[in-house]
């Protein structure tokens, strides 16, 4: 045991002491790194929210600080959750959706009439072409089939 105390205090007054200095210039490095990244990014949210709804910021992007970002971004929050428009939110939605619904019925109702139209109109050639001999021995006939990737 005595054999190894020199290295034990060594260790304690040598390693530990390194060691915690580069535990400290990797997070001061970390801490730099990150915080640049996280400027960028609330930097260009706040660029795209202006262009987005046409406001501008009250700073620069040199006196954009976390605390002037957060203090703009509260009042703007609150400027338009309180904005009239906000009440019909949900009508809009509602509408859309009744839109939606209402173009797709009658798409298909048009769909379904001209599908019928051409029906009836190769029901009535073929009823032409019924008694209608060509070259003396041939008869034709028109048939609608239904293509296999389209049927439901």
């Amino acid at each position: 045991m005595r054999d190894y105390q020199p290295e034990v205090g060594g260790i304690a007054t040598d390693t530990i002491p390194n060691l915690l200095a580069g535990f400290v210039a990797d997070r001061d490095r970390r801490s730099t790194d990150r915080r640049s990244s996280l400027m960028r990014e609330m930097t260009n949210a706040v660029n795209k929210h202006g262009q987005d709804f046409h406001v501008s910021p009250p700073f620069t992007a040199e006196e954009a600080t976390p605390a002037a970002a957060e203090q703009w971004a509260t009042a703007e929050k609150q400027r338009l959750d309180a904005h009239e428009l906000v009440q019909y939110e949900e009508q809009c939605r509602n509408a859309a959706t009744e839109m939606t619904s209402a173009f797709r019925d009658d798409l298909l109702h048009r769909l379904d009439d001209a599908f019928t139209g051409i029906r009836a109109t190769l029901t009535e050639l073929n009823r032409h072409l019924a008694d209608r001999q060509f070259h003396g021995r041939d008869y034709f006939s028109f048939k609608a089939l239904e293509a296999p990737t389209h049927v439901t």
